[in-house]
């Protein structure tokens, strides 16, 4: 069990200094893989029983005009403070509703954005290509003082 939190606050830790950084404008270092001018990406992906993140997204695009650039880090450090409320509302054991099973939370440069949520039969009981619905069921999940930081989830 102490694994299973050190490794949540490893992950957490690696999150927020991605968005640490991100925020004082010197540039992501963190969690950035690729090579080149266009195929720079921000990697992050977490696996656990309830719970599957895997983000491949656009960074430090040379060719990208500023505006764009900016979209895709407003884009990264959202999708890093939505991890993080998925991991501990994951760790807290309230992400699921009862009969789900899996939470799968994607962003890649060909999809886009996209989350599913799996029965434990496997099936589908919600999907959706934008993270609204997400951002929505994390209202629920936190207190209601906590909510008022989700609003920086997605501007």
């Amino acid at each position: 069990m102490e694994d299973e939190a050190e490794k949540k606050a490893a992950a957490v830790a690696m999150l927020t200094d991605a968005v640490r950084e991100l925020e004082s404008g010197a540039g992501l270092s963190a969690l950035v893989g690729g090579h080149g001018l266009q195929s720079r990406t921000f990697e992050f992906s977490w696996k656990s029983p309830c719970l599957a993140i895997s983000f491949a997204m656009p960074y430090g695009r040379v060719y990208s005009d500023d505006d764009e650039r900016a979209e895709d880090e407003a884009a990264i450090g959202a999708a890093c403070r939505l991890a993080i409320l998925l991991i501990e509302a994951d760790a807290a054991g309230s992400l699921l509703c009862q009969g789900e099973a899996l939470v799968n939370v994607s962003f890649d440069k060909l999809a886009g954005r996209r989350y599913s949520i799996s029965a434990e039969d496997g099936a589908v009981v919600d999907s959706s290509a934008d993270w609204d619905g997400l951002v929505a069921r994390l209202k629920r999940i936190f207190s209601p003082q906590d909510c008022e930081r989700l609003s920086i989830i997605w501007p």
